[in-house]
Formats: structure tokens, C-alpha cells, sequence
């Protein structure tokens, strides 16, 4: 228990669960994949940093293993590496329950990893504020894993927001939020890439805290908009509408099949709600709330669409002709649009 969640990281995951952590593979090649990584100073290793696991075959374990109820033999943990396993239960506790299967073993690193990151006090305060700079930050800290660094940031927003004890959301909810989304972005992509997804959500921290939007929505609509501002890209390949709709790309012929000529948001969407049913984390919220947060997070996603920037701004000036004054709060058209601009 005196070991370094490093070290922890290290030996649990790659000797005692007899796993190892391979690159995600992809083949995929768009306009601003024509390079592996960002050219941002020191985040040279971010392409590496997207990960996958691939179970060790029956030949490599010993022969005479065996599988009993409630072991961990099916994950080709020998008895010696029970306490490392503890370990890493003890060391994952701010971030909830580990899971024993070998389909969580990247989450488990993920929540290891992020526990490891110590964010300094200079870092958190700019964070909460406007003049943040994410890409400076990244710079000074290039001894870190860029991906993983961003992630802590995310984390550490929702956290001190204070929304998710607001809303009753666990915070081990919001870490596999982060870690889900940003398994989707694609970190190839020059811009549309997972610390684009940072960069949106710190801006919209401060869109509802220092622009003081937050005293026109409640605690459950805050929190909506910056699940959707981790999601608001996922999935992008990094060229845009038009493109898809006229080389007819599997996207856009979905686009035209459907009507749907946003086509990017739509996808947006669909991988967006994809992740928050899979980690239920609206579970605990009233079914109206429930409702209230899907139609926010879709309408806001898909006015992302710059093609439609001046119908929104058109709706907008006709239903709050007088701005802050005209907002009614129990009229959720109105905390849509505030949601869409």
C-alpha cells in the first residue's frame, strides 16, 4: 500500500491481470488527420494515449489455473497479485468502485491515472476563470501525458462547479463520462480533438459563472451544459457538413436519407446519448428531469451547425425581444435558446 499509483498502474494492470495496453488502431484518414498527433509543444505521445485492451490467450496462462466463484483467476491473476489488486481498489476509492472485468481494465487505469495528477493551485484558480489558457497550461506541463492532464482538468470542473452533489451525481459518474467521451475523439483530428472538448467546457464553466447565465437556469440545466460541452464533437473526422454531402459519405448519405442535413451534430448526438445511457449518469434525476436534459443537450448540440447560427440568433431575438428581461425561467423554449447560442 506504500507503492506509487504509478507503479500501482504498472504492475496490476500489465503482470497481474495478465493483460496489456495496446494503441487504438485507427485506419480512417480525413483532412486533418495528415499527422498522428498535435503539433502543440510537448504532446508528442498523445496518439499513444488512446488505448485498447487484448486479453492474454489460454496458452500463456498455467495450465492448471482454475476458476472459482468470486476469484480472479478468469482474469489470469495469480494468487500472488491479490494484494496489488486490493491496492488498486484502495487507490481507486475517490473515484468509485473498481470493476473486476477485463472490458474495464482501461477505465481502471484511466481513474488510477487521474488520481496520480496533482493539479497546481495556480492551475485550478485559472481554470474557474476567463482568462484560462489551456494550451499555455499544457505547454508548462509537458512532462505530462497531455490527454490525461486535459482529462484532470474536466474532472476537476465538474468537481468544483460543486453541480454534480447539486444534482446527486457521483463524481465516479463524471470520470467515466471524461474517460468515454474522450475514447471517441478522434486524436488525429487537428481541432475538432478531445482538448477542443476541454477548452469548450472550460469556456462554458465561465459562460455560466462569470457570465452569470447560471442564475437563469437551475442546477440540472448547468450541469446538462457541460456534459454537452465534453460531448458537443465526439466522433468528428475533421472535415465538415458539406463535405459529407457531397462526396456522399456514408454520413451523408444518412444526412439526405434522413432529412438531417447537420449531419456531423446528428452524429454528435447519437454517440453522445449512446454514453450517458450507458453510464446512466441522469439515473438518479426525475424522469422529467431526465427528459428536460436530453432535449437541452440536442438542441444545443445541433445548434453547433454554423449553418444554422443566424436561425438561431433570429429565434432567439424573437422570443427574448428584450433580452435578460424577457427570460422566463419556467418556460423551457427560453432555456433552450439559452442553451443554443
Amino acid at each position: 500500500t506504500t507503492m506509487s499509483d504509478g507503479f500501482i498502474t504498472q504492475v496490476v494492470t500489465e503482470s497481474a491481470m495478465g493483460h496489456q495496453l495496446a494503441p487504438t488502431n485507427s485506419s480512417e484518414t480525413t483532412s486533418e488527420t495528415e499527422t498522428s498527433s498535435l503539433q502543440t509543444p510537448g504532446m508528442q505521445s498523445l496518439s499513444s494515449a488512446s488505448v485498447t485492451t487484448t486479453t492474454t490467450t489460454t496458452t500463456q496462462r498455467t495450465s492448471t489455473s482454475t476458476t472459482t466463484p468470486g476469484s480472479n483467476s478468469s482474469l489470469g491473476v495469480t494468487p500472488g497479485s491479490e494484494n496489488l489488486i486490493k491496492t488498486m481498489r484502495k487507490s481507486l476509492k475517490m473515484y468509485g468502485e473498481m470493476s473486476t472485468t477485463s472490458d474495464d481494465i482501461e477505465l481502471n487505469r484511466f481513474a488510477m491515472a487521474m488520481k496520480k495528477i496533482r493539479l497546481p493551485a495556480a492551475v485550478t484558480q485559472a481554470m474557474m476563470t476567463p482568462e484560462f489558457n489551456l494550451f499555455q497550461v499544457l505547454k508548462a506541463h509537458a512532462h505530462s501525458n497531455g490527454l490525461d492532464y486535459g482529462a484532470k482538468i474536466l474532472i476537476e470542473i465538474f468537481r468544483l462547479s460543486g453541480l454534480p452533489d447539486r444534482t446527486n451525481v457521483k463524481m465516479s459518474r463524471i470520470v467515466r463520462l471524461v474517460h468515454a467521451a474522450r475514447r471517441l475523439y478522434r486524436p488525429g483530428v487537428r481541432y475538432h480533438n478531445f482538448f477542443h472538448a476541454v477548452d469548450v467546457t472550460q469556456t462554458m464553466y465561465t459562460y455560466l459563472e462569470s457570465g452569470g447565465v447560471s442564475a437563469y437556469l437551475g442546477a440540472h440545466e448547468c450541469l446538462t451544459m457541460l456534459v454537452t460541452a465534453v460531448c458537443h464533437d465526439i466522433g468528428h473526422n475533421g472535415v465538415n457538413n458539406g463535405f459529407h454531402l457531397k462526396t456522399e459519405s456514408p454520413w451523408g448519405i444518412l444526412g439526405k436519407v434522413s432529412g438531417q442535413k447537420s449531419v456531423l451534430e446528428f452524429r454528435h448526438c447519437t454517440l453522445s446519448i449512446d454514453i450517458l445511457e450507458r453510464i446512466q449518469l441522469f439515473s438518479t434525476w426525475e424522469h422529467e428531469q431526465v427528459l428536460r436534459a436530453y432535449e437541452l443537450l440536442i438542441g444545443t448540440i445541433l445548434a453547433t451547425d454554423m449553418a444554422v447560427h443566424t436561425q438561431v440568433v433570429s429565434k432567439f431575438e424573437a422570443l427574448l425581444p428584450d433580452g435578460a428581461d424577457s427570460f422566463d425561467a419556467s418556460n423551457f423554449e427560453h432555456v433552450k435558446m439559452v442553451g443554443a447560442l
